[in-house]
């Protein structure tokens, strides 16, 4: 819980600074990303349950995630940032509040520019299902202005998560869910 009222102070201060005077088209500075997702689950794996279970049908496995994420540019090319977020996977059902570093390389300092991103972190305890877990998404996007003060972005990623799953009579963290699947995200750069 702290971990979250620090990540919603650092977000807002984000917002405050990012504010000050300075030309929006630039990779400069402060900035806060807020993003929508569509997570395509192609493949959801048990591990640790034993045969005949280690496979799940991902035929209608999808999840939703909305994510905001506070960073700073490095330089013009390289930002780095800390990220929260909530996704609402269906089928099998889980809502995680994934926790992350996300590192982002800019092909061009300008107003419009594509980019590649890595995003690395934990994914907190959010409910009973699981006890805790790790995520990993990796994609390239593109930076540009829908107005001339409208900064979106959009991106494609490849996202995995692995959650350790909650049992009275189990100790060890070896039983696990992974999923794995093709995000495509739209968003907003303030």
């Amino acid at each position: 819980m702290r971990t979250a009222i620090i990540l919603i102070f650092t977000t807002l201060l984000t917002q405050a600074l990012y504010s000050q005077d300075y030309d929006r088209y630039k990779n400069e500075r402060f900035f806060n990303i807020t993003k929508f997702s569509y997570i395509n689950v192609n493949d959801v794996v048990f591990d640790g349950f034993g045969t005949g279970e280690n496979n799940f049908s991902t035929e209608n496995s999808r999840a939703y995630s909305l994510q905001t994420i506070g960073g700073y540019f490095l330089n013009s090319n390289f930002s780095v940032g800390v990220g929260i977020g909530l996704d609402g996977y269906n089928e099998p059902d889980f809502n995680t509040l994934p926790l992350f570093i996300d590192l982002r390389g800019y092909f061009v300092d300008g107003k419009n520019s594509a980019f590649a991103f890595l995003d690395v972190g934990t994914v907190v305890k959010a409910s009973d299902s699981y006890r805790e877990g790790r995520m990993l998404e990796i994609g390239i996007g593109y930076k540009f202005f829908a107005a001339s003060n409208i900064a979106m972005i959009g991106s494609i990623n490849g996202s995995f998560k692995g959650l350790s799953l909650t049992d009275e009579n189990y100790t060890s963290s070896d039983r696990t869910v992974v999923l794995k699947g093709i995000g495509f995200s739209i968003g907003f750069i303030f």
